[in-house]
């Protein structure tokens, strides 16, 4: 028992540690190619995080039990809406603008309403569902990549120009 709660231990302490290199790797990225903050969060940091729960969660189904893996997926959209968001804005609330926010949300909107109308509907997820759902994040991490770039590339354009 021990030594499973010390490695638990060990975990959690690389866990927060990597974390800090990830986060300050990725601002220092974004700083040096002019790349808005947005976009790394949306994309390198976002992916970057959530592939633990990738790997727990194809590990679970691929032993059967597929239903963990569902669950971990509801729930980390529920932990990072409802406690990663809430918590950061209580933290240190911000102004943001309403343009950079329409894609994320309809996309999400999109993915919960499909995820959601899939399981109600059917039933069930076939490997269809998985590759519609994979289709859209990859359509998803395109617009937005191309939206911040275009954005970054008109400030530096409006800045050079002045």
């Amino acid at each position: 028992m021990f030594i499973h709660i010390l490695w638990f231990v060990v975990g959690l302490i690389a866990l927060i540690r990597g974390g800090d290199w990830f986060v300050d790797g990725a601002t220092g990225i974004a700083k040096k190619f002019n790349i808005p903050d947005l976009l790394i969060g949306a994309t390198v940091v976002s992916i970057g995080t959530t592939l633990p729960e990738v790997m727990v969660s194809a590990t679970s189904a691929a032993q059967g039990y597929g239903a963990m893996a569902y669950g971990n997926a509801i729930g980390s959209v529920i932990c990072n809406t409802a406690l990663i968001a809430a918590l950061t804005i209580a933290i240190r609330p911000a102004a943001i603008r309403k343009e950079d926010m329409v894609t994320p949300v309809i996309f999400f909107f999109i993915a919960a309403a499909f995820y959601a109308g899939t399981a109600y509907i059917t039933g069930n997820f076939s490997r269809l569902t998985g590759v519609i759902l994979l289709c859209m994040f990859a359509i998803y991490m395109f617009v937005v990549t191309r939206q911040a770039l275009k954005e970054s590339e008109l400030a530096a354009g409006t800045v050079s120009a002045q």
